[in-house]
């Protein structure tokens, strides 16, 4: 095996990852810090989005160990240190929720935090 490209941009240790199911050069990263990144093999210059949270820092407080797609690659789901399940949605065409952020020109911007309870409410 040879190395095919390195992907930079995680302050601390990647805790995990995950490859899109559905877009094969699409996978989303993880760290120790709580950030949550994505990345295209097509352009490794650093990643192609970020997912914040609330307070526009971080996608959680602490590390996320975690991270698995919903098999139609809509919806990401992370789990952390911090006792949060959080599910992040991509906006679809159509879709007029899109939020600008400065800091970051990604796709993956419509975020959707749900708690363990308001899970089990919806699967009722």
């Amino acid at each position: 095996m040879r190395e095919a490209a390195t992907l930079k941009g995680h302050k601390r240790e990647v805790s995990t990852l995950a490859w899109h199911p559905t877009h094969t050069e699409l996978l989303a990263s993880a760290s120790h810090e709580g950030a949550l990144y994505y990345w295209s093999t097509l352009q490794t210059e650093g990643p192609i989005g970020v997912s914040l949270g609330a307070r526009g820092n971080n996608a959680h407080d602490a590390a996320i160990w975690t991270l698995a797609w919903h098999p139609f690659g809509h919806l990401l789901c992370s789990g952390a240190n911090d006792n949060l399940v959080k599910f992040w949605a991509r906006n679809r065409p159509g879709d007029g929720r899109k939020r600008e952020r400065e800091d970051t020109d990604e796709v993956f911007d419509d975020e959707v935090e749900m708690r363990m309870q308001a899970l089990s409410n919806m699967a009722q």
